[in-house]
């Protein structure tokens, strides 16, 4: 008896074994790309080497030299700053005070500082811990802000909210020439946290994505460079502070806000402002609960000189 015929077998093994070693080849060039990519944009989004050389001060809507004099607080509630009262009065209010200032002085550059993002204790429908200001009430503040040529700042304390969907929320408004954000980490709270029991923080690489977003805003829509204020009054508030990277159409200023009396507020703004960085100084004061405030003349004098002082 002839033994079984074994001339097919052999082959078709071969060939499935080649077909399955280039499948497993072409999966790791595939996955090696991906990998090459998401570093990539990782350094994009995130990193210095990327970034386009700041422009002038002077092509903001800001110039260069100029003292922003803002009124901060939230619409409708006079507890929580100057921005309360009826529109009449946060006009006339914030007119009297960038008067204070003496224009014989030097520029002065009027702001209008709304939260337009406030935390709260309570977890909402989304359970995020925030409210949104409504595109109606902001847009109100607007049109004020441009009756005295002033600035609007837009405030987001996001709650257990991601700050960039907060800023995409705020960008109808982003995109105009005349608006611009603040962080105020403080009421930045993680997954399971309260605002109000504990401060907040923000990293140097969230500051970094989100001055990215601003600054493309103010790019693809030809602005000016866009203000980006970054509230902090503890050192942990700013986590990795030197990792702050500068942004073509960005103006980031860094602004010292903690409360206290006036030898207390030099202290903490010597201590906070001791490290230089990519950004230029700014100073909050509560002149309904500090006593004997520091004036306009020795907020001009202070060291290094604010570029934002901020009255809430």
């Amino acid at each position: 008896m002839s033994e079984p015929a074994q001339s097919s077998h052999p082959p078709v093994r071969r060939r499935t074994h080649r077909r399955r070693e280039g499948q497993r080849r072409l999966a790791f060039l595939v996955a090696t790309f991906v990998m090459l990519a998401s570093v990539a944009l990782a350094i994009a989004v995130d990193g210095p080497a990327s970034e386009a050389p700041v422009g002038a001060a002077a092509a903001s809507g800001v110039a260069d030299g100029a003292l922003i004099v803002a009124h901060h607080g939230a619409a409708g509630d006079a507890s929580a700053g100057l921005l309360g009262g009826a529109l009449a009065d946060v006009k006339a209010d914030l007119t009297t005070r960038v008067q204070s200032f003496g224009a014989e002085r030097g520029a002065i550059v009027p702001a209008i500082h709304l939260t337009a993002v406030r935390a709260t204790n309570e977890p909402g429908p989304d359970g995020l811990y925030r409210t949104r200001e409504t595109v109606e009430t902001i847009q109100a503040y607007l049109d004020l802000a441009r009756s005295i040529d002033a600035q609007l700042i837009l405030d987001v304390r996001p709650g257990r909210a991601r700050w960039i969907d907060e800023l995409r929320y705020l960008r109808p408004f982003l995109n105009q020439p005349d608006v611009g954000v603040s962080l105020d980490p403080e009421w930045k709270t993680g997954p399971d946290g309260v605002p109000g029991q504990q401060v907040g923080e923000i990293t140097a690489s969230t500051i970094n994505q989100l001055s990215r977003f601003v600054g493309e805003l103010a790019l693809e829509n030809d602005l000016p460079d866009k203000l980006m204020v970054v509230h902090q009054f503890a050192p942990g508030m700013i986590v990795n502070r030197h990792g702050i990277v500068q942004r073509a159409g960005v103006r980031l200023i860094v602004d010292i806000n903690g409360q206290g009396d006036p030898a207390n507020k030099r202290l903490t703004y010597s201590a906070l402002t001791a490290e230089d960085g990519a950004w230029q100084w700014g100073i909050k004061l509560f002149p309904n609960l500090e006593p004997n405030a520091l004036t306009p003349d020795e907020l001009r004098k202070l060291d290094p000189a604010p570029a934002l002082v901020i009255f809430q």
